[in-house]
């Protein structure tokens, strides 16, 4: 159970928070990454909209399928790369794992404190960037068009993306709204490099962008879903919110 509730953890950092949604461009034939990717951000709201926004607080219930174990999950994110997920159940305690921009961490009542380090640190830092796909110029170093493929009965432009460090992160765009409906990666834990599929669905707008507010994501078959119950830009957070937990400081000490 540690050991999912650790993967859990992972995919949740990985899948929170993803906004998205309708354009009317037409492609190439093939069209290039950088074009699939640029309809992307114009119908999710285009930069202008993306730029009036500054953090992020996110609520939703996760629940593992065939556990009967579900959680609270408030989500804090603040441009420009500072992320606190806050996971609470009454079966599994709390969960928290977050990224002051500088340090990524993880605690919680089972497994206790720890400091994320190498491809786990280098993942963990950049999907802590505010709206990360937004600026994935910036944070990958190879953007990559790889064809089409159906997803469940949608066609899909799919996009590879490469970062200097770490995995590869495939995306597949519906082609027709142009929203993205799937993303798979690798998660990197303590129990090593381990497969993620996350499947975005029910867009709703959010002050001028898409959310999507349903994420269902399987991770070695084990299924997880996160609802989103609300969202809300610009919140006055507290200035202490991301500095690190005095466990977590004490780890830095040793």
């Amino acid at each position: 159970m540690k050991n999912n509730i650790r993967r859990t953890c992972a995919a949740v950092m990985t899948a929170v928070g993803l906004g998205l949604p309708v354009v009317t461009a037409g492609p190439s034939n093939p069209p290039s990454a950088d074009e699939v990717m640029s309809w992307y951000i114009e119908a999710t709201g285009g930069k202008t909209a993306y730029g009036k926004i500054e953090n992020r607080v996110l609520k939703a219930t996760l629940e593992i399928a065939g556990t009967g174990i579900s959680f609270n999950l408030t989500s804090y994110s603040v441009r420009p790369n500072k992320l606190l997920v806050i996971m609470e159940s009454d079966a599994m305690g709390k969960i928290e794992s977050g990224c002051d921009g500088e340090t990524a961490w993880e605690n919680s009542m089972m497994t206790g404190p720890r400091i994320k380090e190498g491809e786990e640190r280098a993942t963990t830092l950049r999907e802590s960037v505010f709206d990360r796909l937004i600026q994935y110029k910036d944070l990958y170093q190879k953007a990559e068009f790889a064809g089409e493929e159906n997803i469940e009965g949608t066609s899909c432009y799919k996009v590879v993306l490469t970062p200097e460090t770490g995995h590869p992160q495939t995306l597949y765009f519906d082609r027709d709204s142009r929203l993205l409906i799937r993303m798979d990666t690798i998660i990197d834990s303590p129990m090593g490099s381990i497969p993620s599929a996350s499947y975005l669905s029910d867009y709703r707008e959010v002050d001028g962008i898409l959310i999507a507010h349903t994420v269902s994501v399987d991770v070695m078959g084990q299924k997880r879903e996160v609802i989103t119950h609300s969202v809300e830009h610009n919140v006055e957070l507290p200035g202490d919110l991301f500095d690190l937990p005095e466990e977590i400081r004490e780890l830095m000490k040793n």
